[in-house]
């Protein structure tokens, strides 16, 4: 490599609902950084997720100049090499030909980020819109929950906020005592009664099915509001959250084999500022896991992709 020529770090974080991205120098100075749409393509389509990065990045890439840029983009919906395939393909349609770069799942840039002590076990749990436990240890790499909605999304916003739909509705048509959570949603959607809420709901779907798993977690963030007000269900749905969330941790433990080891979890996710929701899954972990060590970095997640683009830069050169 040519050494007069510039080095910029590019960190993508692409989400469900989503995505940031940073441009820095060498010295991890900040160039640029910008925000956008969902990067998920099984959500949004793959067109749309090609017009989102290019929309992400273009102001981005005018910054750099001549610069070399080597790039990390942590993506949501990369699970399989399939995926891994249709990402490589929009990104290196955006992307200037003469950067060096690559896709992973946007839970290694979160654990990168979380836990940086790479020479012990390292566990993230991810809490967002979506859900996934991702542990690494000496190469080795294990994973649950994460499978979307439909095979595995225990733990997460959409299924925090399906819970407090469902129980809205068995309040309101008596299959359950009352739960403020019915008021709630007809309050926040401000649709007068659940059975047009029922309709609204299914017609919103129909109109934009890719945008369900979006939709339905958007109802999580109420949660909290019942919880102050102390409701019966509300309680019962944040116990259930933590106990999905507690059983993918323990089996991400025991298929990396380091329950008797000295290891780092970290937390992401907006849904893990529910009310009481971490201190309930810390106090579990520490009661199985008395060695576990609490990750306290809060750092925007682009961060996690930006420090893998600096391990990819010392691996090629």
């Amino acid at each position: 490599m040519n050494p007069k020529k510039k080095i910029f770090y590019l960190g993508v974080e692409g989400g469900a609902t989503k995505s940031t991205a940073m441009l820095v120098d060498e010295r991890e100075i900040a160039i640029a950084q910008n925000k956008g749409g969902p990067l998920n393509y099984h959500g949004i389509g793959i067109a749309t997720t090609g017009k989102n990065l290019r929309q992400l990045l273009r102001p981005i890439c005018k910054k750099a100049n001549d610069a070399k840029i080597i790039a990390v983009l942590g993506l949501a919906g990369l699970d399989t090499e399939k995926d891994r395939g249709v990402y490589e393909k929009i990104v290196k349609a955006v992307l200037p030909s003469n950067s060096l770069w690559q896709v992973v799942n946007d839970a290694e840039t979160a654990l990168e980020l979380r836990c940086q002590n790479d020479s012990m076990p390292r566990i993230l749990a991810i809490s967002g819109t979506g859900s996934s436990i991702l542990g690494e240890y000496k190469g080795k790499k294990a994973k649950s929950i994460g499978w979307d909605y439909i095979f595995g999304d225990e733990g997460s916003g959409y299924e925090v906020g399906l819970k407090i739909l469902k129980t809205a509705a068995k309040s309101w048509d008596g299959r359950n005592k009352k739960s403020i959570l019915e008021k709630i949603v007809l309050q926040q959607t401000k649709i007068p009664t659940m059975e047009k809420l029922i309709a609204a709901t299914y017609q919103r779907i129909s109109q934009n099915p890719n945008a369900t798993k979006q939709y339905i977690a958007s109802f999580s963030q109420y949660l909290d509001q019942a919880l102050k007000r102390n409701d019966w269900a509300a309680k019962q749905i944040r116990k259930e959250t933590a106990q999905e969330l507690v059983r993918g941790i323990e089996a991400v433990i025991r298929n990396l084999h380091i329950q008797k080891k000295a290891f780092c979890l970290g937390f992401m996710g907006s849904v893990w500022n529910m009310q009481g929701l971490k201190a309930l899954v810390q106090k579990r972990i520490k009661q199985l896991y008395p060695k576990v060590q609490f990750s306290s970095n809060n750092d925007e997640g682009v961060w996690g992709a930006i420090l893998l683009a600096r391990k990819l830069s010392s691996s090629l050169y």
